[in-house]
């Protein structure tokens, strides 16, 4: 078997971003779930680089596809299909969340601010009844 350029690039490739995951896990800068999603994305860019005939061939089987390209595109697809899914479920909730904080902060503003006017009266209206005492004295 002749060995590509590919299949010495992309290990490489592969094992350097597995190593970047691990760091940012032990770093408490990645979750658990994701460091396992894409330790399990890089592990088999890593086997069908190395192993693409073999690799192709039993998805195409598995799958019930005569040709073992087909196959691997249509596998590739879906992942793509998966992964946008993923993404864009997350940036919804990142928006529902953003805008709940957004508006929990306007109400807590909006509460000090009136809190704040409700004091300036209470303090206007004893100053200035205040000052009436003082005039009556006079």
């Amino acid at each position: 078997m002749d060995m590509q350029i590919y299949q010495l690039v992309v290990p490489a490739i592969a094992t350097y971003f597995m190593v970047r995951l691990l760091r940012q896990f032990f770093k408490n800068k990645r979750t658990g779930r994701s460091t396992l999603i894409w330790s399990i994305w890089w592990g088999v860019i890593m086997t069908l680089s190395l192993l693409p005939d073999a690799v192709s061939e039993q998805l195409a089987s598995i799958l019930g596809f005569a040709d073992n390209v087909h196959a691997v595109i249509f596998v590739a697809i879906g992942l793509l299909f998966l992964f946008t899914f993923y993404y864009s479920s997350s940036i919804e909730r990142m928006q529902r969340q953003i805008t709940q904080m957004v508006r929990d902060q306007a109400l807590n503003d909006a509460m000090r601010e009136a809190e704040k006017y409700h004091y300036e009266e209470l303090l206007k209206k004893y100053t200035q009844k205040d000052s009436d005492e003082d005039s009556l004295r006079a």
